[in-house]
């Protein structure tokens, strides 16, 4: 099948939910723990196809199957990754709930340097399924490989997946009997390394916390969510849940503590920099991590701008600047790992293609969206709350035009972001302690 990226996959993901609607292996409701492998690794990608040999699992790190809390805490933090976006996030809440007299730890991957390859049928404490189960799930396999032409090797791909997912569940469930946490926060219940410590949590009468870290721009990312308390950036967020029949009493708009202001000296600094001439405009493209195809059209619309302004591009945390470098001629290319903090500061005006941009408008910064990636769900335009969405290089110039190079910028709670920074700390942390 052709590959489809993050933002088209609301009805694949919604066709696989269904087919595998229902289905527990061993307490893991299946259609909600492998959506996001199963989008990564058979939508976005042929991935699965890694696994062509039968009844073999490879497994490069054993870590994949193990949890680790560092210290014993009322509250406990699931980290997604390394990212420093998510530690940008996660930390200060830490260090607020730690002054206000509250004990906080992170959950996390347990590393291991070991590598372990063995067949089910040879090494049968590796494979905790039943036969029932694999006669289940090989159902499940061969229908859902029919409905989206994928490979023999989904079968395999499958297998591995349930496997991995029920020793993750038994390492989280085992871990949060021994630590006894009173609330757990999370910033996805769908990632492959949350999920198992949700539904752990839940059946240990536990108190979970979802925080919003990004655009809820995928449906199939975040619907639905189960958690208690779910903290969410604006109010375009509350409505876009409650519309998917979340209870009221479980939504609380905090912002974000990562919305930021942006100071006068520090822009000065950052522009002086990146050589930006006196009176010059800039204008700051964050890029999506998308197609080739997708970037030549992105360079073409922004080159048919009238030239009144600097282009950057940004490029996604996830892509290389470089790969990126190569769409973009004669444009300045920022590194994809620069604070947004510093990218903000360059920006007179700041353009993306439906992606997390509260920030920028929280902080006064002109802000637009480029609609290049359509067709886009039903639902896209309302999550920008004010923020006009663009279609035409002329429709770009219009809005550039008023626009004076280092204007005066003046924070505001907008409909997309209600709070940043020490206000959002207040408000998550509140939300959180509540349930202690």
């Amino acid at each position: 099948m052709t590959h489809i990226n993050d933002r088209h996959a609301d009805e694949h993901l919604s066709h696989f939910s269904k087919l595998v609607e229902n289905i527990i292996i061993q307490g893991i409701d299946v259609s909600k723990a492998l959506r996001q492998s199963f989008f990564t690794d058979c939508l976005q990608s042929s991935t699965y196809q890694r696994y062509s040999k039968p009844n073999v699992l490879v497994l490069k790190r054993f870590s994949n199957f193990a949890y680790a809390q560092n210290s014993t805490a009322e509250v406990a933090f699931v980290r997604m990754g390394k990212s420093q976006r998510e530690r940008d996030q996660i930390d200060p809440i830490m260090n607020w709930l730690s002054t206000h007299g509250n004990t906080a730890s992170e959950i996390h991957n347990k590393t291991y340097r070991s590598r372990l390859r063995a067949t089910f049928d040879s090494f049968s404490p590796i494979n905790p399924l039943t036969s029932s189960d694999r006669t289940t799930l090989t159902e499940i396999a061969m229908t859902i490989q029919r409905e989206f032409q994928l490979s023999d090797a989904f079968v395999h791909w499958l297998d591995y997946q349930i496997v991995q997912l029920i020793y993750k569940y038994r390492a989280a469930s085992q871990l949060l009997s021994k630590t006894a946490p009173k609330v757990v926060v999370l910033t996805s219940e769908y990632f492959v390394n949350a999920r198992p410590l949700l539904i752990a949590a839940r059946k240990l009468g536990i108190k979970t916390v979802f925080l919003q870290h990004g655009f809820l721009g995928q449906e199939w990312l975040y619907h639905p969510l189960v958690s208690d308390r779910i903290c969410v950036w604006g109010e375009v967020d509350r409505q876009w849940l409650m519309e998917r029949s979340v209870d009221e009493q479980r939504i609380v708009v905090t912002g974000s503590n990562r919305a930021f202001c942006l100071d006068e000296h520090i822009r000065e600094a950052v522009r002086r920099e990146y050589d930006v001439q006196s009176g010059q405009k800039v204008g700051v493209f964050f890029s999506p991590n998308l197609t080739e195809a997708y970037h030549q059209k992105a360079y073409d619309f922004l080159l048919s701008t009238n030239g009144q302004v600097r282009w950057m591009i940004r490029p996604h945390p996830s892509a290389h600047s470089s790969r990126i470098a190569a769409y973009y001629h004669e444009m300045d290319i920022l590194d994809s790992q620069i604070p947004l903090i510093e990218a903000l500061s360059l920006a007179d005006i700041a353009v993306h293609d439906f992606s997390t941009m509260a920030f920028a408008q929280y902080a006064g910064v002109s802000t637009a969206c480029l609609a290049l990636d359509g067709p886009y769900p039903d639902y896209y335009p309302a999550l920008l709350g004010d923020q006009p969405i663009i279609n035409t290089p002329g429709e770009l110039d219009d809005l550039i035009d008023p626009i004076e190079p280092m204007a005066e910028l003046t924070p505001k709670t907008t409909s997309t972001m209600a709070a940043g920074q020490e206000e959002a700390l207040l408000n998550i942390g509140i939300a959180i302690r509540e349930l202690l």
